[in-house]
């Protein structure tokens, strides 16, 4: 939903182990806000730890963002429960650097005939998965080791 209408808010802020705990449950309110804890953004997370599968940063927070209209205040929003669906970014910090946003990256990529199936995804963060764009994991991987020895080197620039 990133329009020019909308602008994301962000409601709030939890370390990654308390949200990746209530994963196994179908939802959980925080809030006026129903969470579907089940989706397959953070059952991917949560199987694979909340790390980069390239870079190996670790997610360290899940902020609950939603969407509202550009021309309405969050106090107006709340007054009339004007809230789109509220959702979770998660971020993480590499030393020496800014939050890192994170994405769910496919294996194989869907320009290839990649599927949205569970077993196909991977949690990356948002540079590493630019970096690796519809380019196989072995690949990638072989690229960046070929490019230079330590691969954080080129995430920092």
């Amino acid at each position: 939903m990133k329009s020019k209408n909308y602008k994301k808010i962000i409601l709030a802020e939890f370390p990654v182990d308390i949200i990746l705990n209530l994963v196994e449950k179908r939802h959980v309110y925080f809030g006026k806000f129903r969470i579907y804890m089940n989706s397959i953004k953070l059952c991917v997370f949560k199987e694979k730890n909340a790390i980069c599968q390239f870079c190996k940063l670790r997610a360290t927070i899940f902020k609950l963002c939603v969407f509202l209209p550009k021309d309405i205040s969050i106090k107006e929003a709340i007054e009339m429960q004007n809230f789109k669906h509220a959702f979770f970014n998660i971020y993480g910090e590499p030393q020496r650097s800014t939050e890192r946003e994170f994405t769910l990256d496919h294996i194989v990529a869907r320009a290839n005939k990649g599927t949205n199936d569970i077993s196909n995804l991977q949690p990356t963060c948002a540079k590493c998965n630019n970096l690796k764009g519809a380019i196989d994991n072995m690949r990638f991987k072989k690229m960046i080791i070929g490019v230079t020895k330590n691969y954080e080197l080129v995430l920092k620039k």
